[in-house]
């Protein structure tokens, strides 16, 4: 054996680890290693004493290390086991009580969500009640508004009718007045016997006379109810006319807007019986006054624009146009903006006397 290998270190490292596992109860016997208990591990053979080399001893070390680590690394791992095991009850209990903590509360949420949706099938029904309630009371509110407006219309109407009659009827009290101032003034008929009852009596011609003047100022009255009546339609009429003559203009510029020659394919002119349907306008038998400002202020300003757009086509034709001045499509053009501008002149023409007319029909 060399001198210099240390046989007391294997004897207290293989105590230890003897001692070690049989007290964890991994072994029953102790572990015999070569080094140290080469006399018990050879009692049953003929073999001579063990030289102990410095490879047996390594051995015996290296074996006696390698087991020593592994029971190391078994305590740690059962210590790790253990605080697992504490770690993964507690987070079990944890759990549990957290699980019943959830039941509990989805047990009072379910309670709560089943009371909710009692009050609210209550509120909605209550809502929906009250809904139609002032739905239906909204709409009552309306025809009374429009009732009510009506209504108004018609008693500015009566009133100005009434105005009107009350006017001529002054007019014709004051007339009369001044005939009777009149007659007060004349000379006295020397003839004419004092204190005497005629045998003729001249009251009554005097009294047919003033009740024939009455009857006639009815009539001239009635008769001015009439045509005020029949202005009014007239009016509601040509409003009328005035707007669909809008609306038609304002299409027509629509459809010519930012277009010129090179793209007069895609121009496709409305039919004016589309939109302007005489027989709706004249069989119309609404009253209601509108304003002339009112009316013909959107008409001017698309007949201005119509203008301009046309203005801006024409010139854009004629820009293009050298030799093919013969061209059928630049004539037929040219004629539609000679209609155009004639027509254009004419509804000009025609605001205008209509302006005049309600200027002197508020005089």
């Amino acid at each position: 054996m060399s001198n210099y290998l240390d046989i007391d270190a294997i004897e207290n490292a293989s105590e230890l680890l003897n001692s070690t596992l049989q007290s964890k109860g991994y072994i029953s016997t102790p572990l015999l290693f070569n080094s140290i208990n080469w006399n018990d591990l050879v009692t049953d053979d003929n073999l001579k004493n063990l030289e102990i080399t410095e490879e047996i001893y390594n051995n015996d070390k290296n074996f006696i290390n390698i087991i020593y680590s592994l029971q190391k690394s078994i305590e740690r791992h059962q210590s790790q086991s253990k605080s697992f095991n504490k770690m993964i009850m507690s987070k079990d209990s944890k759990i549990e009580s957290l699980s019943k903590q959830v039941e509990s509360l989805q047990a009072k949420l379910n309670d709560l969500q089943l009371k909710n949706n009692q009050f609210e099938a209550i509120d909605k029904n209550q809502l929906q009640i009250k809904i139609h309630d002032l739905n239906k009371l909204n709409k009552l509110q309306n025809n009374d508004l429009v009732k009510l407006k009506n209504w108004c219309n018609d008693l500015k109407i009566k009133y100005n009718v009434e105005l009107k009659r009350k006017n001529i009827e002054i007019s014709q009290l004051k007339n009369q007045i001044l005939e009777n101032r009149k007659l007060s003034n004349t000379d006295i008929n020397s003839n004419l016997i004092l204190d005497n009852d005629p045998i003729i009596d001249n009251s009554g011609p005097q009294q047919d006379s003033s009740n024939a003047v009455i009857e006639q100022h009815e009539d001239i009255l009635n008769q001015l109810t009439d045509l005020i009546t029949k202005l009014m339609k007239e009016n509601s009429k040509f409003s009328k006319f005035i707007k669909i003559l809008n609306e038609y203009i304002s299409n027509l510029n629509l459809q010519i807007f930012n277009k010129n020659s090179q793209n007069l394919n895609l121009i496709n002119l409305t039919n004016p019986s589309k939109i302007i349907d005489l027989n709706q306008i004249v069989n119309d038998d609404s009253d209601e006054l509108e304003s002339f400002e009112i009316l013909s202020k959107p008409l001017i300003n698309n007949v201005y624009k119509n203008f301009h757009y046309l203005n801006d086509l024409i010139n854009s034709i004629d820009s293009q146009i050298d030799s093919t001045s013969s061209d059928p499509t630049i004539s037929k053009l040219r004629q539609e903006n000679d209609i155009l501008y004639s027509n254009w002149q004419s509804a000009i023409k025609a605001l205008e006397d209509w302006k005049s007319y309600e200027q002197f029909k508020s005089n």
